[in-house]
């Protein structure tokens, strides 16, 4: 099989779902498209044997929906998923993961425009968090792990986060509230996963409020953590700061903390 798109269906089916990109056949190379929106309507997607050098393309529906889908609604989705991957590749480059991402972000696009659902910074109101002093630094980030009640994370979501200068502020804010933080940088979308103390977690949410990022969405509000796996406990105490690049290596951090059930609601790759 062609290696870029064996390496896209472990990592997009880590990321959203085990059925989100599901082989078909070898020859020709065709898999089952279903975006995490429309589980129940998938699209049949060929790779051409030089992907990604050369763009797959959509070939109609595999499966067109249950009882409860509109009419026309499945013709809708494979028109959306040809016009968006003429838009996303680039020669050289794997796309699906891009093209989800993308049809994903006109949905959200959508649903604001539609009824405001989406949660931003306006919802918040930083001025009850007591900013002014930052909460003491922790010790140690070895020391030993209380119950998992009293960790909190927060996940935000902004159009990109390229800036280095800030990107700097949200490190030395990391520091100084003691927390967890992991970033995906250098593209769209820019997504900022803290974990930590409540008082610390609060007060670095509201450190990323004053860098003003374009689009900001708090996609999850600080609150304690939900259970994890056993594994996970020794990750509870953990303060630092780390940068991925790629979406797809952002799920994996989240699925070695535990937190990836989580972590696709927030982003809303699972309801």
């Amino acid at each position: 099989m062609n290696s870029a798109v064996a390496d896209e269906i472990i990592s997009i089916n880590c990321i959203y779902d085990i059925t989100a990109l599901e082989l078909l056949s070898e020859v020709p190379l065709i898999c089952a498209l279903r975006l995490p929106i429309h589980q129940s309507i998938s699209v049949r997607v060929e790779f051409p044997p030089n992907y990604p050098d050369s763009s797959p393309s959509v070939l109609g529906t595999q499966t067109s929906g249950d009882e409860s889908t509109k009419k026309g609604e499945s013709t809708r989705v494979v028109e959306t998923v040809r016009e968006t991957l003429a838009k996303v590749f680039r020669s050289g480059e794997p796309c699906i993961f891009d093209l989800v991402e993308e049809i994903l972000e006109l949905v959200k696009q959508e649903e604001v425009e539609s009824d405001g659902s989406l949660v931003t910074d306006e919802d918040e109101d930083p001025g009850s968090w007591g900013l002014t002093d930052p909460p003491a630094k922790k010790s140690s980030k070895n020391a030993p792990a209380g119950p998992a009640a009293e960790m909190f994370n927060a996940l935000i979501r902004t159009h990109h986060i390229t800036s280095r200068k800030k990107v700097a502020k949200l490190k030395q804010a990391a520091n100084a509230c003691s927390c967890y933080v992991l970033l995906r940088s250098g593209g769209s979308p820019g997504i900022m996963y803290v974990e930590g103390q409540e008082d610390g977690v609060k007060q670095w949410v509201s450190a990323v409020q004053r860098l003003r990022y374009k689009d900001y969405q708090l996609v999850a509000k600080p609150a304690a953590l939900e259970e994890r796996d056993s594994k996970s406990i020794e990750k509870l105490t953990d303060v630092g700061f780390e940068e991925v690049a790629a979406v797809k290596e952002f799920g994996l951090q989240m699925e070695s903390r535990g937190v990836l059930p989580w972590w696709r609601r927030a982003m809303g790759y699972i309801h």
